[in-house]
């Protein structure tokens, strides 16, 4: 059978269902089948059987109460010899809209197709990626406020009226990209400041495309994003050079107030410092004060073109919401309603900037003003802590450093548990001097447990010389604690003494008290057996029976060595370094107050002579790379101090007389076999409930894998920490290399020197910790590593200090003499009238 030919009937069916035939109406006609709409693989048959298919009516399946209902016949359509002409096509209702809707929408939001002409690909006046852009976008549709964003076009996405547009920039050093959208009601403006040019052996122009332009900015952004602020930054300055050509022209005493404003209060930005934003500073300025604040700060945001501003580096701001060096900021919420006192100082505090202010603008800022004020607050309590109390806390944490080394001594030599009584008076400094006395101290130390299982044959010479070892300790505990407390106790009757560092000293005092009282409750369970089970409460050794003290803890009593509770060591020896921490820390931050208080001295490393000179080390101090750094730094100092801990029950345990090599734990094994971790015999309870924990706090194998994994992972750590420092200041120091104001944003000196004497320390500290594993704990390595955590801990503190910000009592007169200033600026003086 025969296929009859046809030309497309499925297309031609659709077509007259669309021109509206009438399935009802239409003669019933057989469908033409196509041969072109089976495959080349299908036999003649299958052909067959489907030509004779389509013969046939065929029902509607659409049509369920009508089974008359047929599938409309196709019209014939005129063959040619070109193809099949198809029938016209009739008129859309919605042809014309979208090209109307369109030109509306450009004639709308460009109505001179300045922004169209800067982003079509036929204009001579398209920007090409790479260009210097300043967008100026509405903050809401009532468009009231705008903010700007300046950056470096990177992509350009062309879709009619979609089309949008990608700038790149630094914020708070991360890059951020933002997308606009050219015909948007919000798009402000859009401003040119650098063109893409050609360069020099290119043909194609420098960064024509883009992905070139995008993967050059995306790589090593920092020093290239940082050039393009520079060229905002001198595009501002012409700005306000501009401005003022034509503040001049125009003359007039509202013009030159209005400027003499906007000055003081660029100028008022740094002066104020970083943390003044607290109630007790808002007293220091009055009512018509804060408008010309508010004014004169709103004025700024909108214009920019004070230098001050135009000057900022972006490694100066102090909050994640202040705006950058390449970012405007959002006068929105100032203009919104009338703004109090305290929120005009919060945003003046927040926007920080290194103005480029000279030591001339600061000379107002006399010796005479400071004095006055100090003077006036005298007799209530004293802004800052005399420096004598800084020597004296240093005085002190050389003695407590010394009683460190004195007590890990006494240790290391067996001689904590000579002395058999507390006696925490002047009473217990008494030495024995004649024989009887001797003897009597002897007899008492023959009643412990270490002499009858460890010293049996201990002569009174012997004797005599671990028994100096222990009273020179307590001699020299009851000698730091006399001289702190009399001399602080004058230091605060005189009120040299500053109201918050009164409370340090008080916490220091109860601190050296304490670690009297742990020293005796740790000897105390030095001189009882522990209780080897429920049932025996007595351990029976030669010459006597001995008490028993549930104190202490051990496997059995036939493995028990009288020795101290190595809890009560660690903790012995945390709370001193404690107190140590403590004292140099306080000592640090007096000795830094009254430097940054009387611009004498150095400040984080830095000479602050003058005003402008601490305000700036202030807004670097407070930036929040600064502040991370210093948070990072603290984390560190706790891992050392934990290390050290473990360290304290490493030698409590003696756990550094086993497996005496490193960085192996046996042959050719980092750590011990699972069996010698978790040992079955140290589990007190019968059904072994306590076994994980008292293996990881009592078996001396755990407890020594435990200090070197902490040991290696500080190591790590410290460097890092110091690597990080590096980094930050080579940022810095790219950062001044690109600015052009003379007054750079810098990282304190003193940063960077104590990082790399952590870095030294801890090296010193690796080598002691393996010499002392290696050869067995000989006391001299023994005592310098313990001496080397406490040195450790010591740099990291003094860094930790150098971070730390300048507080806001120091920053207060400033804002006073500053207050003054501006009152002259509310009421200007009969010399400014016409």
């Amino acid at each position: 059978m025969s296929v009859q030919r046809s030309s497309k009937p499925l297309t031609a069916l659709f077509k007259s269902l669309r021109l509206g035939a009438n399935p009802s109406t239409t003669s019933a006609s057989p469908i033409a089948s196509s041969s072109r709409c089976f495959s080349s693989s299908h036999t003649p048959r299958a052909a067959s059987k489907a030509a004779a298919a389509a013969k046939t009516p065929q029902r509607s399946a659409t049509y369920p109460f009508s089974s008359a209902a047929l599938i409309p016949e196709v019209p014939e359509f005129i063959s040619t010899k070109q193809g099949v002409t198809p029938p016209p096509q009739p008129k859309s209702v919605l042809s014309g809209v979208m090209p109307r809707v369109h030109s509306e929408l450009r004639a709308r939001y460009d109505p001179g197709n300045r922004l169209t002409k800067l982003f079509d690909r036929q204009s001579r006046e398209r920007i090409p990626p790479g260009s210097v852009l300043i967008v100026e976008s509405w903050t809401s549709p009532l468009k009231t406020n705008f903010s700007s964003f300046s950056g470096v076009l990177i992509a350009v996405r062309r879709r009619g009226v979609s089309t949008s547009f990608v700038l790149r920039n630094l914020v708070q050093k991360l890059g951020v990209e933002m997308r606009f959208n050219l015909y948007s009601p919000l798009l402000k403006d859009v401003r040119v400041i650098q063109k893409a040019e050609a360069g020099k052996n290119d043909k194609s122009g420098k960064l024509r495309r883009t992905r070139r332009a995008k993967l050059y900015y995306l790589r090593n952004d920092d020093r290239r994003l940082a050039g393009i602020g520079n060229v905002i930054k001198q595009q501002r300055l012409l700005e306000e050079k501009r401005a003022q050509e034509m503040a001049k022209r125009r003359g007039g005493r509202s013009n030159h107030i209005h400027h003499w404003r906007l000055t003081m209060a660029a100028h008022m930005v740094p002066r104020l410092g970083i943390r003044l934003a607290s109630p007790a500073l808002v007293s220091h300025t009055s009512r018509p004060l804060a408008a010309v604040f508010q004014r004169s700060f709103v004025a700024l945001a909108q214009r920019s073109s004070v230098p001050s501003l135009a000057n900022a580096s972006p490694l100066c701001s102090a909050s994640t919401t202040t705006p950058t060096l390449l970012s405007t900021p959002r006068p929105g919420s100032l203009h919104a309603a009338p703004l109090s006192r305290s929120v005009i100082l919060t945003a003046l505090a927040r926007h920080q900037s290194t103005a480029a202010a000279t030591p001339a603008d600061y000379a107002s800022t006399s010796s005479a003003d400071s004095t006055s004020s100090s003077t006036h607050t005298a007799s209530a309590a004293p802004a800052v802590s005399k420096p004598v109390v800084a020597l004296h806390l240093y005085a002190l944490a050389f003695l407590v450093y010394a009683i460190v080394v004195v007590g890990g001594l006494t240790r290391l030599t067996e001689s904590g548990l000579s002395i058999t009584e507390w006696n925490p008076g002047f009473k217990g400094m008494r030495l024995p001097i004649t024989t009887p006395e001797w003897e009597a101290e002897w007899d008492k130390y023959k009643q412990t447990p270490e002499f009858h299982l460890l010293n049996s044959k201990m002569s009174l010479d012997d004797f005599k010389a671990i028994y100096m070892w222990e009273w020179g300790h307590r001699v020299l505990g009851r000698v730091i604690g006399v001289a702190f407390v009399l001399p602080a106790a004058y230091f605060v009757t005189r009120r040299w003494v500053a109201p918050g560092t009164r409370w340090k000293l008080a916490a220091i005092a109860a601190g050296i008290g304490f670690q009297g009282f742990l020293g005796w409750f740790m000897v105390k369970s030095g001189l009882t057996a522990p209780e080897p089970s429920g049932r025996a409460k007595t351990v029976h050794v030669e010459g006597g029976e001995v008490p028993t003290s549930a104190a202490q803890t051990s496997t059995a009593a036939a493995d028990w060595t009288p020795r101290v509770s190595h809890f009560r060591l660690a903790m012995h020896m945390g709370t001193a370094f404690l107190v140590y921490l403590a004292m140099l820390h306080t000592g640090l931050a007096v000795q830094r107050d009254y430097n940054a208080a009387n611009l004498t001295g150095a400040v984080s490393g830095v000479r602050a002579r003058t005003q402008a000179a601490l305000t700036q080390l202030a807004n670097t101090l407070n930036h929040p790379l600064l502040r991370t750094h210093s948070r990072l730094t603290k984390a560190v100092a706790a891992l050392v101090f934990t290390t050290a801990m473990s360290g304290a029950l490493v030698a409590g345990l003696d756990a550094g007389l086993v497996y005496n090599e490193f960085p192996t734990m046996g042959e050719g094994r980092i750590a011990p076999p699972m069996h010698e971790l978790m040992d079955d015999r140290y589990a007190q309870r019968d059904d072994g409930s306590d076994k994980v924990w008292r293996n990881l706090a009592q078996n001396p194998v755990t407890v020594q894998l435990i200090h070197r994994t902490l040991a290696v992972t500080t190591a790590c750590t410290v460097l890092a920490l110091a690597w990080k420092t590096h980094r930050l200041a080579r940022a810095y120091t790219a950062a001044a290399r690109v600015a052009s104001t003379p007054v750079l944003p810098a990282l304190p000196p003193r940063v960077v020197q104590l990082a790399n004497a952590s870095v030294a320390v801890v090296a010193a500290q690796v080598t002691l910790g393996i010499s002392t594993l290696i050869y067995m704990v000989p006391i001299p390595l023994a005592s310098a590593h313990q001496a080397g955590s406490l040195a450790l801990l010591s740099v990291l503190v003094a860094l930790i200090s150098a971070l730390r910000p300048i507080p806001t009592r120091i920053l207060a007169p400033a804002a006073t003499r500053n207050t003054r200033v501006l009152r002259k600026v509310a009421h200007p003086t009969p010399a400014l009238k016409p």
